[in-house]
């Protein structure tokens, strides 16, 4: 009786020992990937889990896979499905079935004259949120925006005068004569700087050849998406109410020499060129004193004695980057209301700016004002 159970017990050592055997033989694994509605799709990468063996599926969906344990997991995966891991086993045929990773192919952004989920686009789109633009001292948006957007080069004015607005470029130089992307906001055509930066949603940036797709020829350079802000349906009223005060100055003065320089430099180069001396000793007598005491000399020499050219003679010491050059200033004030009930919801606001310039003897600036009122 104990013989008969060791000889069973040895017996079942040995099954367990060729199942063991058997597990670890290789083989080669065919199937077929598909999606939720049974299509093929192409490009999946299958790979053998914890090695380099693997392949991707051809345009009928297929794969085969070598040299495959069977005890091996087999890890499915494609951009816009979820991963999956299958034991491959004794099974010589897995056949897969992707799901869709809507988590994040459900994002919505602007791309046309509407809306679409990421899943549903094929060409390069960018978008930041109004968020970038919020609690910032901006002349106009384009000042807002740089920096923000990959390939989204924006050039500023000169700052020769204020309100000066900004150039947009997608992708830098494309031809021979420069190019400029077509400007939309809420799809309708329009200069980006005449928007109060405090009214945008979102901008959303097409910055390949799909953008053709939908505007045509207009949409050579790319195309830049404005969206305004808008109300939501139950949400109770807000209101916004922002403020602003900026100080701006020149990022170099130009620094003048002063008379006294200005007339040795002038005599230098007279005497150097075999000439005289520049300047008579009578104008350089009255530049050296008021020079040295500007409150007790003239700052213009007059002889009467003189033919009327040289009668009144300039001999002060202006510094006229001082005189002409004053700091700027920007200020923005801006108000908003917003809300909605069940069936409606609306979207009112008010905004002011002025940019005051450099120039102290002219008072130059710019003024703009928004009103918008959207549902």
């Amino acid at each position: 009786m104990l013989m008969q159970k060791f000889m069973k017990g040895l017996l079942a050592m040995g099954l367990l020992f060729c199942t063991i055997v058997t597990f670890a033989q290789t083989g080669m694994i065919t199937g077929k990937v598909t999606d939720a509605a049974n299509t093929p799709l192409i490009g999946v990468s299958v790979m053998v889990k914890g090695t380099t063996n693997g392949n991707v599926t051809d345009v009928e969906g297929k794969y085969t896979l070598q040299q495959v344990p069977a005890n091996a997991v087999l890890v499915f995966s494609s951009v816009g499905y979820l991963t999956q891991e299958i034991p491959a086993g004794n099974k010589g045929t897995v056949n897969v079935s992707l799901k869709e990773d809507t988590k994040s192919l459900n994002e919505v952004v602007v791309v046309g004259y509407g809306t679409a989920k990421k899943i549903d686009v094929s060409g390069s789109v960018k978008q930041v949120s109004g968020n970038v633009l919020e609690n910032r001292p901006l002349a106009n948006l384009g000042s807002g925006l740089q920096g923000m957007i990959p390939n989204l080069n924006i050039t500023m004015g000169n700052g020769s005068a204020p309100g000066q607005g900004a150039t947009f470029n997608i992708r830098g130089y494309t031809s021979l004569n420069g190019g400029s992307p077509l400007i939309l906001v809420d799809g309708v055509v329009q200069d980006p700087n005449l928007i109060n930066p405090n009214d945008v949603a979102s901008v959303s940036v097409l910055q390949d050849a799909a953008s053709a797709a939908i505007y045509g020829a207009r949409a050579a350079y790319g195309v830049v998406l404005i969206t305004t802000k808008s109300g939501k349906k139950d949400q109770p009223v807000t209101i916004n109410v922002s403020t602003s005060y900026a100080v701006n100055d020149l990022t170099v003065r130009p620094k003048y020499a002063n008379s006294l320089q200005y007339i040795n430099y002038m005599d230098s180069a007279s005497v150097n060129a075999g000439n005289g001396v520049y300047f008579s000793q009578r104008i350089r007598n009255g530049v050296e004193a008021y020079y040295k005491d500007p409150a007790k000399n003239p700052y213009v020499l007059y002889d009467p004695n003189i033919d009327i050219d040289g009668k009144y003679v300039y001999v002060g010491n202006t510094d006229w980057a001082d005189i002409l050059y004053q700091q700027g200033s920007l200020q923005q004030n801006n108000i908003s209301f917003s809300g909605g009930s069940d069936n409606t919801s609306y979207y009112m606001s008010y905004g002011n700016s002025r940019q005051d310039g450099f120039l102290a003897s002219y008072n130059d600036y710019y003024s703009r004002n928004n009103a918008t009122v959207s549902s």
